[in-house]
């Protein structure tokens, strides 16, 4: 019997025992002797006006006592329940976390995939799986709710990638495949963390006298990778799938080719005006230079509509990372000729900020997509500034311009973000910078972005009269980018000379950083593709995608 009950027993008997006593006449049988007689006590209770000083004294006495014996009673076992119910959350947490929480099969039957799998989580927890295609991307993402432990999972039959200029293509046929089951606790309902956190399921121990119910983030995955189809089957389907990607890559150089030849007209049009210092909107040039951009808008229209630039592909698709850098030049060429006007009508500096950001991609994305096309026919446009002249632009929100190389050199002055100097000279990690009013000082590499030539070369290019003209003398590079979410590191392909060449670049860097928090390793990492994203060409985007490829490929089994 709980210790509450017996001490509620106890007292109320006691009490029945002395009420008669205080509020009663007669005699009160105390129960027998040990030689069995009977023991009485006579009372007397006497009127109300005739009772003591003494006897009301005692009365009053006796009822205080039980009165205070009643609360701390009541006290006491209010406040063991109440103890419990705390201590339940802290034993609770004390538990060790779950290390399985779900496991699956998968069942391949033609053109269908079924996953059925057992969950140690409670009804109506989210799993997210994901189907993908080894070296190509994702195919389709699916729910399935946890019910009774169970949860089950369905790809197909009706399902199809849009590759470009073909169109929908069935997506399970014999090939490698990957199938991935996450659980995320935050994105979880609120009564599904309530049972989490009471189960202590992916949390941490709760500390003595806390209280927090949150869930700790992490995201269980579970993955497994399978092949569909016979040996034969598998062959024929490479078999198509080159058949496809020759096509489409014949598409992307045709695509390619006509957009390198609007680029260079534009190009070309804008430096020949802007040599003769270009003209107010009210001059006959102007309105010239506006006819002559409507037809070269329409014949960029034209090539898009064309090549099927506004469709939407698949993530799965071939050459979908050279695809992506030409809709890049596709959408960002309009916007580049509306800046060129501007600079022309003198409504804009040639070395506005954001006229060069959009210039600098353009330059990845022709970068990106040459580098992809290996040794292709296609003449390649490096874009060079209308002058020689050298720039280094402020990237950091507030940047010291120092008297020599040096953090123990004094700072004599601050530029805001996207300020241009004139590039003098490097020296290590230092820029050599001339301002505005002509002082001249030093600025850190980390803060600031050096124009393209700053590092002394020019990459090919001639020049002509001081202007940069487009040089095809390059050799581009030969890089393979791959859907590595997608691609367990035993399926990646050997990495071309030229990619090795990137990450033994990047990985030099990377190792000379001399940094503390994970933030500053974070700024500083970027900072790195950046500069090596200069030197080559290419983008950030495209060259991390390479270095994380050449590092998995070394790290493999």
């Amino acid at each position: 019997m709980p210790f509450a009950v017996r001490c509620s027993l106890t007292f109320m008997a006691s009490l029945r025992m002395l009420l008669p006593a205080i509020w009663c006449r007669g005699p009160v049988d105390l129960g027998r002797g040990r030689q069995g007689s009977t023991r009485s006590m006579g009372i007397s209770m006497a009127p109300r006006s005739q009772h003591s000083k003494a006897g009301m004294l005692s009365k009053v006495l006796i009822g205080g006592i039980f009165v205070a014996a009643l609360l701390g009673g009541s006290v006491w076992v209010v406040t063991q329940v109440l103890g419990s119910r705390d201590a339940s959350p802290r034993q609770t947490a004390e538990h060790p976390v779950e290390t399985s929480m779900f496991s699956y099969a998968v069942s391949v039957e033609p053109e269908r995939l079924r996953i059925s799998g057992v969950a140690n989580l409670p009804n109506g927890t989210i799993l997210v799986g994901t189907l993908d295609k080894v070296g190509f991307g994702p195919l389709e993402m699916k729910e399935a709710l946890v019910m009774n432990r169970i949860f089950a999972m369905e790809f197909g039959p009706e399902l199809y990638v849009a590759y470009p200029w073909i169109g929908q293509v069935r997506a399970l046929t014999a090939g490698t495949y990957r199938i991935s089951v996450e659980f995320d606790p935050a994105q979880q309902s609120p009564f599904v963390r309530e049972s989490l956190w009471r189960r202590n399921v992916n949390s941490n121990p709760t500390a003595d006298g806390e209280d927090s119910r949150e869930v700790a983030p992490a995201v269980y995955r579970v993955a497994t990778t399978f092949a569909m189809g016979t040996p034969q089957e598998q062959q024929e389907a490479q078999v198509r799938e080159q058949q496809h990607r020759q096509a489409i890559r014949q598409h992307l150089e045709e695509t390619i080719r006509g957009l390198t030849g609007l680029w260079r007209r534009l190009r070309t049009q804008y430096e020949q005006d802007l040599q003769q210092g270009g003209f107010p909107k009210t001059d006959p040039r102007a309105t010239a230079w506006q006819a002559w951009a409507a037809q070269w808008l329409t014949e960029l229209r034209t090539l898009g509509e064309e090549q099927r630039l506004q469709e939407t592909t698949s993530p799965a698709a071939p050459y979908r990372f050279l695809r992506d850098a030409v809709v890049t030049i596709y959408r960002q060429m309009p916007a580049v000729k509306e800046w060129y006007f501007e600079v022309l009508v003198k409504e804009r500096r040639a070395n506005d900020p954001e006229l060069q950001r959009a210039e600098q991609q353009l330059h990845w994305a022709f970068g990106d997509a040459f580098a992809q096309l290996g040794h292709s026919d296609v003449p390649q446009p490096t874009l060079k500034p209308e002058s020689t002249k050298r720039t280094v632009m402020i990237t950091a929100p507030l940047v010291n311009i120092r008297r020599g190389p040096g953090m123990s050199h004094e700072a004599f002055s601050q530029l805001k973000k996207d300020a241009v100097l004139d590039f003098l000279q490097e020296q290590g990690e230092w820029f050599q910078v001339k301002l505005s009013d002509g002082q001249v000082g030093w600025v850190h590499r980390n803060v600031a972005s050096a124009g393209p030539g700053a590092d002394g070369s020019t990459d090919g290019a001639e020049q002509d009269n001081g202007n940069a003209v487009f040089s095809e003398r390059r050799a581009p590079l030969r890089l393979e980018p791959m859907a590595l979410p997608a691609t367990p590191v035993d399926y990646l392909p050997r990495p071309t000379p030229d990619e090795f060449r990137v990450y033994a670049d990047i990985e030099q860097q990377l190792r000379n950083l001399m940094v503390g928090s994970a933030v500053e390793r974070l700024m500083a990492e970027q900072r790195v593709v950046q500069r090596v994203s200069e030197k080559y060409g290419v983008s950030p985007g495209l060259l991390w995608n390479i270095y994380l490829k050449v590092q998995g490929w070394e790290v493999r089994p």
